[in-house]
């Protein structure tokens, strides 16, 4: 289990490097996935967290008790990878943060993603584990490995400013693009769009096309799912990940 594990932190107060969940080819194509915000049948857990480890100070308002994190789930079909994270907590009337699903398309090869949240300095990423699964046994990987894409973006609750803006962000060999698109297509006061949906007291739901992976759909994957404070506040920390890693329990 990924949590048994005692991840190395990155050398910020606050960071974390995140540990790889391997999303293996072959699994059965699902039924219809409806972009909802819900958990459709056709989802397999992938990684879970320890229930109930967001640090004290989160959990007495649910503006920011939304983030606890519990459960990933995925499924895929020919074209199309489903990813929903369980979100028990969230509510659209309360909820202020951010959220961020970080992949790796390349594997074990070095020097082949970015190793910087381009939204907040606390947040570094040094992937030094794969395999890390549910009911698998997590493997050292021969690289420190990097996410190629970076799905983060905010969650449409409260009154922030580009409230359910989410960006599609890939990784060019020195820098992250496409900040400007709001690749998810949430529209202000809705919480659906084109890619990205979410549903009070259920979670987050991902639809993402392999074209814009520029992977095939038999591709191995390695995904981990993130909340963290809005980079509107003065030094953001990190609430909690799944597959379970070190967490911030205070602002950097």
């Amino acid at each position: 289990m990924a949590h048994t594990r005692a991840w190395r932190h990155a050398l910020q107060l606050a960071a974390f490097s995140l540990p790889l969940l391997l999303l293996g080819a072959g699994l059965a194509q699902p039924q219809a996935i409806t972009l909802d915000g819900h958990r459709d049948a056709a989802y397999v857990l992938l990684a879970t967290d320890p229930v109930a480890d967001l640090a004290a100070s989160f959990t007495s308002h649910p503006s920011t008790n939304w983030a606890e994190l519990s459960e990933l789930y995925v499924t895929t079909d020919t074209t199309n990878l489903y990813v929903f994270v369980a979100l028990p907590n969230y509510s659209s009337s309360f909820a202020v943060g951010e959220i961020g699903l970080a992949i790796d398309t390349t594997g074990d090869v070095a020097n082949s993603g970015g190793a910087i949240d381009p939204r907040t300095t606390a947040l570094t990423f040094a992937y030094t584990v794969t395999n890390a699964n549910t009911g698998a046994v997590p493997l050292d990987t021969t690289h420190i490995i990097l996410p190629d894409v970076l799905i983060r973006g905010n969650v449409p609750g409260g009154t922030e400013v580009d409230n359910g803006f989410t960006a599609f962000l890939r990784w060019n060999g020195d820098a992250w693009t496409g900040s400007a698109v709001n690749w998810g297509g949430i529209a202000p006061v809705t919480q659906v769009g084109t890619h990205v949906a979410y549903a009070n007291g259920s979670g987050v739901e991902f639809f993402i096309p392999y074209a814009d992976l520029q992977v095939s759909p038999e591709a191995p994957l390695h995904l981990q799912f993130f909340t963290a404070r809005h980079t509107d506040v003065t030094n953001t920390g990190t609430y909690d990940t799944v597959p379970a890693d070190d967490q911030a329990t205070a602002v950097a």
